[in-house]
């Protein structure tokens, strides 16, 4: 599903649990990947992004709606993963040159034969 305005003021506010302990729905947008709509049994609806690192979920709410339109939390949302693409590009070319740093040591080191 996308989300849009429409879906947004649509949505159905999730019951409480039978415990009376309030619970969430989460709606996730079919365009943008790890962008979501958060809405829990009190009524607020809040903009998500969701990013798999190192094998753990890590969720971070960019606003509500009303403090935040669909659109402007979808600009923050594409804004995070370019920052997060960036992130990984950079870390990457790092690693790449440790190993390349690494591997000029080891070859020009004296054996330990010699």
């Amino acid at each position: 599903m996308r989300i849009s305005k429409s879906f947004v003021d649509k949505v159905e506010i999730p019951a409480l649990s039978s415990a009376g302990a309030s619970t969430q729905s989460f709606y996730r947008d079919a365009a943008i990947v790890g962008f979501g709509l958060r809405v829990t049994s009190g009524g607020a609806k809040s903009f998500i992004v969701e990013k798999r690192i190192n094998g753990k979920v890590k969720r971070i709410t960019l606003g509500r709606y009303g403090n935040l339109t669909v659109e402007q939390a979808k600009k923050e949302a594409l804004a995070l993963e370019n920052k997060a693409k960036k992130a990984a590009e950079q870390q990457g070319l790092a690693l790449q040159e440790q190993a390349k740093q690494e591997a000029c040591l080891l070859y020009t080191s004296p054996s330990p034969r010699d």
